[in-house]
């Protein structure tokens, strides 16, 4: 009897996972936008410690780097 793939072994072998998972694919969407539903009230709050600026992903272009 065949032992069955871990999920890691699974994801290998499926095409369509690779392809939409890769970098480069990735890579021309960043920044990712996280949209806000319609409707939706603007926050209360005036500040919020975290000021996220998107710096760009030249970086993560070396995998050393992650």
């Amino acid at each position: 009897m065949a032992a069955e793939l871990t999920a890691v072994e699974h994801r290998a072998q499926d095409v369509e996972f690779i392809a939409t998972c890769n970098w480069i694919t990735w890579r021309a969407r960043l920044p990712l936008r996280w949209p806000t539903p319609l409707g939706t009230p603007p926050s209360p709050k005036l500040a919020y410690r975290s000021r996220y600026v998107y710096l760009g992903c030249a970086d993560l272009d070396d995998p050393a780097s992650w």
